[in-house]
Parts: structure tokens; sequence; C-alpha cells
């Protein structure tokens, strides 16, 4: 049953709801802290705009996310490049100025 209900979902989606449940719950501790803080008048008040503003560029889940996203997408490019026409060449050149030889019971016998 488990299985059947993770496999409904497709990994963008589980990865754009991390997403929002990471910004809710930064939101949430933020607020948490701006109320707890709000006897302090030296303080700003935060917005909720201004929060999520917060929120998204330095929460460390989010960045994680994104950085997820940006693997997905090189791993798209990564498995088109298969489509794409390639070409491989190999050459080889062996130079010798005297030909390699042994010697096996006073006979010479070349090895190339």
């Amino acid at each position: 049953m488990k299985n059947a209900i993770i496999k409904q979902y497709s990994k963008s989606s589980l990865q754009l709801s991390m997403k929002w449940q990471a910004i809710w719950l930064t939101t949430a501790l933020l607020c948490c802290y701006a109320v707890g803080s709000a006897a302090a008048d030296a303080l700003p008040v935060i917005t909720l705009e201004k929060g999520l503003k917060i929120v998204t560029e330095k929460s460390r889940v989010v960045k994680i996310a994104g950085f997820g996203e940006s693997i997905a997408e090189s791993d798209v490019h990564v498995a088109r490049s298969a489509l794409l026409p390639r070409i491989d060449a190999s050459a080889g050149h062996t130079n010798l100025a005297h030909q390699p030889a042994m010697t096996f019971n006073g006979m010479a016998i070349n090895t190339s």
C-alpha cells in the first residue's frame, strides 16, 4: 500500500512539496522569533513578504532543492546526448631506429 502511494507522486512534485514545506517551516520559525522578540523595541518588524524573501535566499533546504533541480536538468542533457551523432577515431605509429631482436641459443630473432 505504501509503495503504491509513493509511486503515485512524481519526483518533481515531491521536490516541489519539500520546497514549500521548507519555506513554511522557516516562515513559521521566523514568525515565532518575531513574536518572541516583540518586547524588544530595538528589533525591526519583519513582514510576511520580507520573511519569505529571507527564507528563499538563505534557507539551506531550499538551496539543496534548487541544486537537485539543476542536477536533474544536467541528467536530461546527458540522456539527450545519446541521440546526437558520435565520431571516434584512433591512430598509432611506432618508429624504431633499430628493429628489436632477442638472442636465443646464439640465433638473433626479430621480435617485431
